[in-house]
């Protein structure tokens, strides 16, 4: 209860930036153009999308704080893959390079909190098992598909060898 009421504390103050942002965008469309109104659309571009972003991890952070209400229900694996692919963003950015390959698969029946944790694990996981330091030279990848009729999920580590040298 206490985290959900942190992040409806947090998504209040980040509604008014995006809003704020928003507005400031349509007030730089109307610049002349010229180097000082690209630098300002381009910084509240940014600015939209880190804001954007956070929302979007609150957002996710809310339904993991809602915990388990021993309700199951039908989801999509993929939304469960993707909310744990941007919480876990941060512990693999400087790992490894994300290679998704989600297929259509068939809803499944469970608590999409806890199937998106066991994703956020298996991802952390995999993030820690890298060096940190040459994400290009690692992946990480996960797959969704159809086997018969189940859905299928997959996460995988591709390490490699740091050039030797003489």
């Amino acid at each position: 209860m206490l985290a959900a009421g942190i992040l409806h504390e947090l998504s209040t103050p980040l509604s008014y930036v995006q809003a704020n942002l928003d507005q400031a965008k349509e007030d730089v469309a109307a610049l002349e153009e010229g180097p000082r109104a690209r630098a300002l659309r381009s910084g509240i571009e940014d600015a939209l999308e880190g804001s954007q972003r956070a929302l979007t991890i609150v957002r996710d952070l809310r339904i993991f704080a809602r915990g388990n209400d021993g309700k199951r229900s039908a989801f999509d694996v993929n939304d469960a893959v993707r909310m744990a692919l941007r919480m876990a963003q941060h512990e693999l950015k400087h790992r490894a390079t994300v290679v998704t390959e989600l297929g259509q698969v068939p809803q499944v029946v469970g608590q999409l909190t806890e199937v998106s944790q066991v994703f956020l694990n298996l991802l952390v996981n995999a993030a820690h098992a890298i060096a940190p330091g040459d994400p290009k030279r690692n992946r990480v990848q996960v797959v969704t598909a159809v086997e018969g009729e189940r859905a299928l999920a997959k996460v995988a580590t591709l390490v490699r060898a740091s050039p030797r040298t003489r």
